[in-house]
């Protein structure tokens, strides 16, 4: 699996070297950039067997943290990624020691209302978001002198970061944790009998998955230089 997934990427990495235009390149990174979001809902759902309909509002959470942090605070841009996923993760623990406890559509409804809440909050703090007509005076990441204030110049960025969160991912699911978590989603009752402590492992991959959506969203606005409560 590791040997096919580095073809893969490393096939992927030739996309800026083709000479294609910046809509092309564009698109690959707007690939990439969901690959993270849904490899982590992969996870959460398809492994963990947690039904969260939330991961959108980490998504947006991370994006409008490394935004704002740039645009309106005047920071280094760097710091976008880090903050995006503590940010992301700190709302997911938050959010997860009370949601965690429910089960089936409870849970679904309860995360359900946290993206909600996030949407609105999106639209309406005007002056921190830039409320419906979106964040705009995004700072581009740069490597000294050289910004990456382009499709092409960000793409190695973040097909560096999504390769990295796939090879984690591979592991993750391979190593104790990752049993445990496929343990809990065929039976909870069954793991817990085996010592599985299912609500800590659960707890653990929603804030996991949920900084995964933060970087998700903190490489879409560094990539876009803007964000929207519809995108």
């Amino acid at each position: 699996a590791c040997s096919l997934l580095l073809v893969f990427f490393l096939a992927l990495l030739a996309i800026p070297l083709l000479g294609f235009n910046d809509y092309v390149v564009s698109l690959g990174t707007s690939f990439l950039i969901n690959l993270i979001l849904i490899a982590s809902l992969n996870v959460l759902i398809g492994y963990c067997g947690q039904i969260s309909l939330g991961h959108a509002g980490f998504y947006g959470l991370g994006a409008y943290a490394a935004g704002i942090l740039s645009a309106k605070l005047g920071l280094n841009p760097w710091l976008g990624p880090p903050v995006a996923c503590l940010l992301s993760a700190l709302a997911a623990l938050m959010i997860g020691i009370p949601a965690l406890r429910l089960k089936g559509h409870y849970l679904a409804m309860a995360t359900l209302g946290f993206n909600a809440i996030l949407a609105v909050l999106f639209d309406q703090l005007v002056s921190w978001t830039g409320g419906p007509n979106g964040l705009l005076g995004v700072k581009a990441l740069a490597l000294g002198n050289f910004a990456l204030n382009t499709q092409a110049r960000i793409f190695p960025l973040v097909w560096l970061c999504a390769g990295l969160v796939m090879l984690a991912l591979l592991n993750l699911i391979q190593s104790r944790v990752g049993r445990a978590i496929r343990a809990i989603a065929t039976s909870e009752v069954a793991a817990e009998s085996l010592g599985i402590d299912a609500f800590r492992y659960k707890l653990i991959v929603f804030v996991l998955t949920a900084a995964m959506a933060g970087l998700a969203g903190c490489l879409y606005v560094e990539s876009n230089l803007y964000a929207s409560p519809e995108s």
